[in-house]
């Protein structure tokens, strides 16, 4: 789960790894939940959206997954000094 915890609306949320999600927008205060079921060891997690529809910001959600079990994320999405980051 993605917890937008930010003053920002997120939109065009895409979530890249060995395969890419199209999600929903995250609004400001809201909730946002994803399964991400096709990933190897090892590989990276990333979040790309836009902040209010203005610019354009990447942030890696994990990295270093194994292949042999399943996680539950759930991920705090803050700014800091003006960039997109979690907690």
């Amino acid at each position: 789960a993605l917890n937008n915890k930010t003053n920002f609306n997120l939109t065009n949320v895409r979530i890249i790894g060995e395969q890419e999600l199209k999600l929903d927008n995250l609004d400001s205060g809201k909730t946002l939940n994803f399964v991400l079921c096709e990933y190897s060891e090892n590989s990276n997690i990333t979040m790309i959206c836009k902040l209010n529809n203005i610019r354009t910001d990447t942030i890696n959600l994990a990295a270093g997954m194994t292949n042999s079990c399943g996680y539950y994320y759930n991920i705090d999405l803050i700014t800091q000094n003006g960039q997109l980051t979690k907690s």
